[in-house]
């Protein structure tokens, strides 16, 4: 009788065992065992980066390592010592590495790579982070449908938001639009108590507000940053913040691309910045480091009668193909 006790008891054991083991499958599966370790990937890291500078991403002659873990060496990531730039921040990275993907068709590295995108949605790229989207829905079409289904439904299980419908795709998008908008509001809610007295500037701040809504609900606007002189405060916990190490009493500033250009607005409403897209990521945080300092390409200061924004839209129409109309932000 004891034997079978202890037979029925091991059995009882190893169900539970196996459920644990079941519940935990989706995180054992995806991240546990395959995320590589970082001191690996700044192995592999300059070796791809020049490979897509010379315009040498191919299948053939790229070894299986390299094309395993490339879909974590996208974006931006911190080291215990320092940063390394994503390969994303290389200008037309993305057409090469699409095609390396195109080439492998596994589950796996499409699940990774959908997951690393809806984790970085904020990375700083070269590329239409729309199109790079797009082409990464266009990916998961190539994989097995029955392997796939079982994956996506992995995924949707993790979704946060389950009033968006239309795929992950548009999750991530959405999601991406959602930090934009929290960057704005950021910004405005502290030019607001900076300036609380001020009647003018809390006309000010509800023209600006109008006008570039307007850019933004037209998708003009990919990417905005929090610009702060130095780490340590309670933006810092947001990752679209660029910190450039200035005096304290210089306040914050707002940047966003608009088209082919930076807008920069500082925390002292004082006008509007304008200076042009550079390439690079370090190239971006340079420029906007210069900007700060009011070294633009030009400047309209803030006016009445909706000028500094005729002005502003005008030449920022060159690269937008778009013009608000005076009735859309003059009320």
């Amino acid at each position: 009788m004891g034997g079978v006790t202890n037979n029925l008891f091991s059995l009882t054991v190893e169900d539970c065992h196996l459920k644990r083991t079941l519940d935990n499958v989706e995180e054992k599966l995806f991240h546990r065992t395959s995320a590589p370790d970082e001191s690996l990937l700044n192995s592999l890291y300059p070796i791809i980066e020049q490979k897509i500078i010379n315009n040498n991403l191919i299948v053939d002659t790229t070894p299986l390592i390299y094309q395993r873990y490339l879909p974590w060496m996208l974006f931006e990531r911190k080291t215990k010592s320092y940063f390394w730039e994503g390969l994303l921040t290389i200008e037309g990275a993305w057409s090469q590495i699409y095609q390396m993907l195109l080439a492998r068709m596994d589950a796996l590295t499409i699940h990774i790579l959908v997951s690393e995108v809806q984790s970085n949605s904020y990375g700083l790229t070269g590329d239409s982070f729309a199109k790079i989207v797009n082409d990464i829905e266009k990916l998961t079409s190539n994989v097995h449908p029955q392997r796939w289904s079982q994956i996506r439904l992995m995924m949707e299980k993790r979704q946060d938001d389950s009033n968006i419908t239309g795929g992950w795709s548009r999750v991530v998008l959405a999601s991406r639009a959602n930090a934009i908008l929290t960057t704005f509001s950021i910004f405005r809610s502290a030019t607001h108590e900076q300036n609380a007295d001020d009647q003018k500037s809390k006309s000010l701040n509800s023209e600006r507000n109008e006008f570039w809504r307007q850019y933004f609900i037209n998708g003009k606007v990919p990417y905005a940053w929090l610009v702060v002189p130095s780490e340590g405060d309670v933006t810092s916990k947001y990752g679209n913040v660029i910190s450039i190490n200035e005096p304290l009493e210089k306040g914050m500033a707002l940047c966003f691309q608009v088209g082919d250009y930076l807008v920069m607005e500082k925390s002292v409403l004082n006008g509007v910045i304008v200076s042009d897209l550079p390439k690079g990521s370090e190239d971006i945080k340079q420029a906007i480091k210069t900007m700060y300092n009011e070294s633009p390409l030009i400047k309209h200061k803030f006016s009445g009668h909706g000028y500094w924004q005729y002005r502003t839209s005008s030449y920022l129409k060159k690269s937008t193909q778009f013009m608000p109309r005076r009735s859309e932000y003059l009320k």
